[in-house]
């Protein structure tokens, strides 16, 4: 099972002006495979009133693997705090 403890957080590749959306290179500790993750803010998901369009772009992600045009979907995981990130 994959944690954010199996995870290298490597450095912010970009962030939102409101800190709201981080996007950060990750390596997975075992395979040292790279890869983006995109952090969310549940706070910011609930002010904006954007909980479906992210539950729809999650559902797109995971047909990723059926279209090559469209980045695929490796795991989604929640998280109270992830004190990894917040140090980038």
């Amino acid at each position: 099972m994959l944690s954010i403890n199996l995870i290298c957080c490597c450095f912010r590749l970009g962030l939102n002006c409101f800190l709201a959306l981080q996007v950060i290179l990750a390596e997975l500790k075992k395979t040292h495979e790279f890869y983006a993750i995109k952090v969310l803010t549940k706070i910011s998901v609930l002010e904006d009133n954007d909980v479906e369009a992210t539950l729809v772009e999650r559902r797109l992600l995971e047909l990723g693997s059926q279209c090559p045009f469209i980045a695929s979907l490796f795991c989604a995981f929640q998280s109270s705090v992830c004190p990894a990130i917040h140090r980038l």
